[in-house]
């Protein structure tokens, strides 16, 4: 196995690992009417 191709197997489990991480970042539901700032709609 060469050298590239073990760097692009690395990078691709990273990238695998980064978005399964990314999947389980939850963003909150900001109620920006609730917190009277309506205007971040605008």
């Amino acid at each position: 196995m060469s050298a590239l191709s073990k760097e692009k197997e690395k990078i691709e489990s990273e990238l695998v690992l980064a978005e399964a991480k990314a999947a389980d970042v939850k963003v909150p539901y900001i109620d920006w009417y609730k917190l009277n700032e309506p205007q971040m709609f605008d």
